[in-house]
């Protein structure tokens, strides 16, 4: 978790943390930490080697909807890079699965409400109203029965630190695409995109169309004139092959990103390329909001 404070000279036209008006601040522990990222907030490719905040470790109450940790540790952050600047937003808080932390208490935020017993459940859940900007919800310590229909269907994720998933099968527009099987994929609710390796995105576009093209180093698109007449839906496999495994599927009213870097002529598609540091024949892959928006999902960082 991090949050601009009132010394960051370049963290844009946003409210900034005043320790000064927290009675329960401590500027312990002090150490100094830089976080990387490899994506940004928008689908505007971030320059080579990324982009970040820096700041120092501090402690103060940290509380979410009268859910509260008195002595938390977060960064506050005195630089924040270009893609940080005069966001909708001030901060960041990272969710993950449990016992994975750059804090120096190793007690990340949630998960030291969750053994504070202020949690009935470890999960995490995510709704998005269909078609429209605002109104998501966030679910701590449970879900909310009243934003989905049916039983709830589960799989298990990779060990690895991460939110992760084996992915045994790439269908796209309902055929089958071999080099996207048995990969270990990354979902990040905060990925505005898809992201592969530079050459499986080649061959996946290749099945599409001609007229998508690489843009610059990550990004690919077409012709916003072309790109609703070529669109294509996605079905990924997740889970076990011998155990809990479900079919998900990103429609087509999801593959247009929208205009690139602000043109009014050409539109970016939604898989970018980029590399995630797998191993081997594993190209791995990083799925974010455009499926993830189109389902209500549940987060289980501890079982």
């Amino acid at each position: 978790m991090f949050i601009p404070q009132k010394n960051c000279s370049n963290c844009g036209n946003i409210p900034l943390f005043d320790p000064d008006q927290s009675s329960t601040f401590n500027p312990s522990p002090g150490n100094r930490k830089y976080f990387g990222y490899g994506t940004g907030v928008d689908s505007t490719p971030l320059p080579e080697g990324g982009e970040g905040v820096s700041g120092v470790y501090v402690t103060d109450r940290v509380g979410v909807a009268g859910l509260s940790i008195p002595d938390q540790q977060f960064l506050v952050a005195d630089s924040f890079d270009e893609f940080f600047r005069d966001k909708p937003f001030q901060g960041v808080m990272g969710i993950g699965v449990v016992n994975v932390t750059e804090l120096p208490s190793k007690k990340p935020w949630y998960w030291a409400l969750y053994n504070s017993g202020q949690l009935q459940s470890p999960a995490i859940s995510f709704y998005y109203p269909p078609g429209q900007k605002d109104g998501a919800e966030m679910t701590l310590g449970g879900v909310n029965p009243s934003r989905y229909k049916g039983e709830m269907k589960y799989f298990d994720l990779v060990q690895g630190g991460m939110f992760g998933a084996r992915q045994s099968a790439v269908y796209i527009n309902g055929e089958p695409f071999v080099t996207g099987s048995n990969s270990i994929v990354t979902f990040d609710t905060g990925t505005p995109y898809f992201m592969t390796s530079d050459s499986v995105v080649a061959d996946i576009y290749s099945r599409i169309s001609p007229n998508i093209t690489k843009l610059d180093r990550e990004a690919w698109g077409a012709p916003c004139s072309l790109v609703d007449s070529i669109v294509a839906d996605f079905t990924f496999t997740y889970g076990s092959p011998n155990g809990n495994n479900i079919n998900v599927t990103m429609p087509r009213s999801a593959f247009n990103l929208g205009p690139y870097k602000g043109s009014t002529t050409t539109c970016q598609t939604v898989f970018s390329s980029g590399e995630l540091g797998s191993n081997g024949d594993d190209p791995g892959y990083l799925i974010g909001a455009p499926l993830l928006k189109e389902y209500y999902t549940v987060w289980d960082g501890l079982n």
